[in-house]
């Protein structure tokens, strides 16, 4: 697999994970879908990432990554 489809196959992933949130915040679990959210987006940012072939660090904080980025995001 290479960085375009790794990065596509997390994008998927954020999806389902965001379909998951929805259903939890139907049902009133509120701690759920703030999890599940936080999980869909970070996972939905690495894969954006990948994509574009930079390298970000191996846990859940990827948000320095993007605002040191010499990518300019619009």
């Amino acid at each position: 697999m290479n960085n375009i489809s790794n990065g596509k196959s997390y994008i998927e992933g954020a999806k389902i994970i965001f379909s998951e949130a929805i259903e939890s915040l139907k049902r009133g679990h509120y701690h759920r879908t703030i999890r599940k959210c936080q999980e869909a987006v970070e996972l939905g940012v690495k894969g954006l990432l990948r994509i574009v072939g930079v390298e970000y660090p191996k846990s859940h904080r990827v948000g320095k990554v993007l605002v040191n980025s010499p990518l300019k995001i619009k």
